[in-house]
């Protein structure tokens, strides 16, 4: 390269530097600060950024009461025996990269309450005795439960192998209790290119 077509170069990276200051550095291209190596529970009222689990394994949950913003969960290289279970706010999403792992006894991913946007994305392996992913809740007599907004979608493009693949929507537990299950807003659809899914929808 010329000087010139190096000056060039140099112009462009300093411009590119100085939008991400300017607009900060793209979600998808930030670290997540707070890489776990066990259990981890955020409590209501208190909010997380992010959550990882990066280059690791561990028995144990990861739940969330409160609000885990703008970096969602994420799981790189990463080996949970456990679940993901939320009745709290999520926004950024749940995403397994290839080389991760969510083994569960019962549920590997439960969205159960409050509010969730930035999808599930799994491209690595799920399995669990009951559903791999949940968007719902069981309700008890004479509970209603309500999930006001999920946004994002849940892509699989990796393994899921349960008794339940992918289950949006609900059961009450007793019948004629006036329990009742609500999704208020489902956006973003459900897109299987991976293995091993049956999906149910209500």
């Amino acid at each position: 390269m010329d000087a010139q077509g190096r000056k060039v170069a140099l112009l462009l990276s300093s411009s590119i530097a100085a939008l991400l200051v300017a607009g900060g550095t793209p979600p998808a291209w930030a670290a997540c600060g707070n890489n776990i190596h066990a259990s981890f529970d955020n409590p209501a009222a208190q909010t997380t950024p992010c959550v990882a689990v990066t280059n690791t394994s561990f028995t144990g949950n990861i739940t969330n009461e409160g609000t885990i913003s703008p970096g969602g969960i994420t799981l790189s290289n990463g080996t949970l025996t456990g679940s993901i279970i939320s009745t709290g706010t999520i926004a950024g999403g749940i995403s397994l990269d290839g080389k991760s792992v969510i083994s569960s006894t019962g549920t590997a991913i439960a969205i159960s309450g409050g509010a969730f946007s930035g999808g599930i994305s799994n491209n690595g392996m799920i399995a669990a005795n009951s559903k791999g992913i949940f968007v719902g809740a069981l309700s008890p007599a004479g509970v209603s439960v309500t999930i006001s907004t999920f946004a994002g979608g849940i892509t699989n493009a990796g393994s899921i192998s349960s008794a339940l693949g992918i289950h949006v929507g609900g059961e009450a537990v007793a019948f004629g209790s006036h329990s009742s299950v609500t999704v208020s807003n489902f956006s973003g659809g459900i897109s299987n290119s991976g293995y091993d899914l049956r999906c149910w929808v209500f």
